[in-house]
């Protein structure tokens, strides 16, 4: 059972569409739930043992960067939810290129919690997406790697969930910084 949900949406010239939506669990389990087109049931997972993980279709991604060096699903332990202290990432950071927004993401069909204006940013830039748990310590971001915070939304309580838009207008140095997320 969910205790509290946040619809993120985002605005373009003619049309709402979906960019995902996050979940708090009653048991502090955190879920982003991806909405992209030809993208199978995608989601993040950061649950109230602290592992974290992705999963496409139902099964979990892999990769090699694990101990072992081979295959193997991606699975991250980091601190429960509950007991964050500053701020803990909830997954990966998410972004799309301004022009394809239309159509990678669903029309917006429920209230959205949050909701981005993209009418006016360049057609050469990224809306990018940051998901943190937050504990009473986290101080706000006015940027993430140095690219400007243009919306911030928080809710929850035992865990607090905090999302940052940003936006990433060199494309050249800001393909590196999300691949560094």
């Amino acid at each position: 059972m969910m205790a509290d949900k946040c619809i993120v949406a985002i605005e373009l010239p003619n049309a709402t569409v979906k960019a995902f939506d996050i979940c708090i669990g009653d048991k502090g389990d955190v879920y982003v739930n991806y909405s992209m087109a030809g993208l199978p049931e995608a989601h993040a997972s950061y649950h109230a043992s602290g592992q974290q993980h992705i999963k496409k279709a139902g099964k979990y991604v892999e990769w090699d960067a694990g101990p072992s060096g081979q295959f193997e699903q991606m699975k991250l332990q980091r601190t429960p939810p509950r007991d964050v202290i500053t701020r803990s990432d909830c997954g990966s950071t998410i972004g799309w290129d301004v022009p394809k927004l239309k159509d990678v993401l669903p029309a917006l069909t429920e209230q959205a919690d949050m909701q981005v204006d993209a009418r006016t940013l360049a057609n050469d830039s990224i809306l990018a997406f940051q998901i943190n748990v937050i504990g009473a310590w986290a101080r706000p971001h006015g940027s993430i790697s140095g690219f400007p915070i243009i919306k911030t939304h928080r809710f929850g309580t035992n865990p607090q969930v905090e999302v940052n838009a940003f936006v990433v207008s060199d494309l050249t140095s800001g393909a590196a910084a999300l691949e560094a997320f």
